[in-house]
């Protein structure tokens, strides 16, 4: 089999440093529990004592304040990293089959690394969310994926097994 050269050649170590970094990378989005109520309020104006130039004090008031009801809904925060997250153990598991591929010489293996990552991204992101952690391991997936593709493409057939007739009949050979 012939290996990868060029830019397809580095897909797996990138792809392994994206891993990397996705863990560090928020992966899941909290809901929004809570929500708070302010009611309407009144500020009353307040008054100063004022002297002009020539010495004559006055006394000026601003008008007061009405402040309108307000409902602040609770908004999605991103909480939750990929350390922090189930997900890490499928990036461990990916980081694992992309040694194993390298160092076996099985860049098919690749495949089966971004295809795990894929579904653990989707099972362990919660709430559908696109964090930057999740988007992150997705591009890793995807090029794991594709030089996983290019490598079971480029693999040689192999040899078909020998029949049991076959095997018989060249017993009595040296």
């Amino acid at each position: 089999m012939k290996p990868s050269t060029g830019w397809g050649a580095q897909w797996p170590l990138v792809a392994a440093a994206l891993l990397v970094l996705s863990v560090g990378l928020p992966w899941q989005l909290t809901p929004a529990t809570d929500s708070t109520y302010v009611p309407g309020y009144y500020v009353p104006g307040a008054c100063v004592n004022v002297t002009d130039y020539t010495g004559f004090m006055s006394t000026e008031c601003s008008p007061g304040f009405v402040g309108v009801p307000l409902a602040n809904h609770g908004y999605a925060a991103y909480t939750g990293s990929g350390a922090e997250n189930m997900g890490r153990f499928g990036v461990a598991w990916a980081l694992t089959l992309i040694v194993v591929s390298k160092r076996r010489k099985r860049p098919e293996l690749l495949l089966y690394a971004g295809l795990g990552i894929a579904v653990v991204t989707g099972l362990s992101s919660g709430y559908g969310a696109r964090t930057a952690g999740v988007v992150v391991a997705w591009m890793a997936a995807a090029m794991l994926i594709v030089e996983g593709l290019r490598a079971r493409k480029r693999r040689k057939p192999r040899a078909a097994a020998p029949t049991p007739a076959v095997v018989v009949a060249n017993l009595g050979r040296p």
